[in-house]
């Protein structure tokens, strides 16, 4: 995943581990582990992922995941600014409960309605010229 759009207010951009606020303007830079863990949230969103596989996809066997992994959590969530984007499903894990519009958004993908809606209006146009002209001037 490159970058992902959620509540149409933060923009996560993978690569640069940044996370835009649009409404601010703010752009917040996360640590590589929780963008990471963002990114396992996101992938399947409103399901929850058990604690175990969070610590085993971002810790392997290290022996203080657990704790290193609510922190993060936590970490996490202040990113956010209050909204309860992701909630602790008690003893189980984590789920992300927010609006996820896009995954994997580039220009292109923001520029593709534009281009094919406008394509689409000049076909509309060209087939409605041709059909005034062959009734306005019809052939002989």
């Amino acid at each position: 995943m490159k970058r992902a759009l959620i509540n149409h207010k933060y923009v996560i951009d993978f690569q640069k581990n940044e996370m835009y606020n649009r409404t601010t303007g703010e752009v917040n830079r996360l640590e590589p582990r929780l963008a990471k863990l963002l990114a396992i949230l996101l992938e399947t969103p409103h399901s929850v992922v058990p604690r175990s596989v969070l610590v085993n996809r971002l810790w392997g066997n290290y022996g203080s995941g657990e704790e290193l992994l609510t922190q993060s959590i936590s970490t996490l969530r202040t990113q956010f600014k209050g909204e309860q984007l992701i909630k602790t499903v008690p003893k189980v894990g984590y789920l992300f409960d927010g609006n996820l519009q896009a995954k994997h958004l580039t220009t292109k993908s923001f520029l593709r309605p534009f281009i094919t809606s406008r394509w689409l209006l000049a076909f509309l146009c060209v087939v409605v010229i041709i059909t005034i002209k062959a009734i306005i001037w019809p052939h002989h």
